[in-house]
């Protein structure tokens, strides 16, 4: 969607890909998984600070390997090799090979990326696990409170 929609409808057309490129549009949360499930992968090509990248943790619990720029909140996600790839931002050059590299791989090794990915996110971002995290920060701010209070 966006502005840029119609743009990208004529490159598409243009590039003959326009019977194999679907722009989906504003899709509900909800709907999510099954987009992120018939896709091979994952491209955030950000060439601004990306804090986070929650479409990343989705993509990877999707089992989906993905491509990303090399950004401090996006390293924090992403294990070079091993369930997806980086590229620095904003080098178009770098981001093309990048995705032809992923292309270019056995099926297998794509697929073996991706599992990667979704154990990561079990193992790091189920809600149990930030829960008890979060559950853990809380308490150090309290102990320290209470020592500052009891000094």
């Amino acid at each position: 969607g966006g502005a840029d929609l119609p743009r990208y409808e004529r490159m598409a057309a243009a590039l003959g890909l326009g019977g194999r490129v679907h722009f989906a549009g504003a899709v509900p949360h909800s709907d999510l998984p099954p987009y992120l499930t018939a896709s091979d992968v994952l491209v955030l090509p950000s060439d601004a600070v990306e804090s986070f990248g929650l479409v990343l943790i989705e993509a990877m619990a999707c089992g989906r390997p993905v491509i990303a720029s090399d950004l401090p909140g996006v390293r924090t996600v992403v294990s070079e090799g091993e369930d997806g790839l980086l590229v620095p931002p904003g080098d178009e050059t770098a981001l093309a090979a990048a995705i032809r590299s992923m292309a270019a791989l056995p099926p297998e090794r794509r697929l073996a990326m991706g599992m990667a990915g979704r154990s990561k996110v079990e193992a790091r971002y189920s809600w149990e696990r930030i829960g008890d995290r979060l559950e853990a920060l809380y308490l150090d701010v309290l102990h320290e409170r209470m020592a500052v209070h009891a000094a």
